[in-house]
């Protein structure tokens, strides 16, 4: 079953609020936190870009079909012109979310080991 058009949306948007976020880490010393916050921003734009879409999308279904083989052809033609740059766009996005985890995750396990020793304290209490 596909999914339905907002939650394509919300997963397109999420993925490239969370890739700019990486994008702009190297600027502003980037945070996990400043990556969530963007992923959930484009998230909610892209579900509402997708409810706006799913609402037209039934009133001019006919007219995409009667133009699907132009796009179709359109649309081919600009992944394979713009594939290298795609290609070197998911690397970098890659890399940078690498980078991220890597940088994250030595912060979360030690807010982990604080907030155990804060809890068994609390309990021992």
């Amino acid at each position: 079953m596909p999914l339905p058009v907002v939650a394509q949306g919300a997963l397109v948007g999420g993925g490239v609020g969370a890739a700019l976020a990486l994008l702009r880490r190297a600027d502003d010393g980037g945070r996990a936190g400043r990556v969530v916050k963007s992923a959930a921003e484009g998230a909610l734009a892209g579900a509402a870009v997708g409810w706006a879409l799913q609402r037209g999308v039934r009133r001019t279904a006919a007219d995409l079909l009667a133009g699907a083989p132009v796009v179709v052809d359109a649309v081919t033609e600009l992944a394979q012109r713009y594939e290298p740059a795609v290609e070197r766009f998911a690397e970098v996005a890659r890399d940078r979310a690498v980078d991220a985890y890597a940088a994250a995750r030595p912060r979360v396990e030690d807010a982990v080991d604080v907030v155990r020793a804060k809890a068994l304290e609390l309990r021992a209490s």
